[in-house]
């Protein structure tokens, strides 16, 4: 979707996500950690596909050293928020479709049943809560599930994977 994974993305030496000095002490980091020669801006503009792959195999190395859950709590809080953006974001279609066809089902069956008209005391308040509900369903699919809320969870689990490079020895 962006063209790599966010953590690899962050460790671009053209993105602005960290601070330089923040970024500068992360490849310093892992270059000792890992033994992979960290690209330099010239070189990742040489060859932008060779740097993706070697900050890939940076960010492999964290996930594998950081699978202890109780003690990478924070990683893994934030892996299971990126998953579920994500698995939000592949649902939103199924989820807008379903709320759609509700509502259209539940504004129906109030017309059939109740007629035309704002009269909308003849209409039980349980049929009523139902309408509200199911638009505040769809409310959540248009305006909270988007690509931008996965990216920015992508973003967090991989601010905490890099910061864990800090902490590996």
């Amino acid at each position: 979707m962006w063209g790599a994974l966010p953590a690899t993305i962050i460790l671009r030496n053209n993105d602005k996500t960290l601070n330089k000095e923040t970024k500068n002490r992360y490849h310093q980091k892992l270059r000792l950690l890992t033994n992979v020669d960290i690209p330099t801006k010239e070189r990742e503009l040489e060859d932008p596909l060779e740097a993706i792959q070697k900050f890939n195999s940076c960010i492999d190395y964290l996930r594998q050293r950081t699978r202890d859950k109780a003690k990478y709590s924070l990683i893994f809080n934030e892996n299971v928020s990126y998953g579920q953006a994500r698995n939000l974001l592949g649902l939103k279609t199924f989820g807008l479709t379903i709320c759609s066809i509700l509502i259209a089902i539940q504004l129906f069956s109030i017309y059939k049943n109740y007629g035309v008209g704002l009269n909308i005391s003849a209409v039980p308040i349980f049929e009523i809560i139902s309408v509200i509900i199911t638009v505040l369903f769809l409310s959540f699919w248009i305006f909270f599930v988007s690509a931008k809320q996965v990216y920015n969870a992508g973003v967090n689990y991989s601010k905490a994977l890099l910061e864990s490079s800090e902490h590996i020895e």
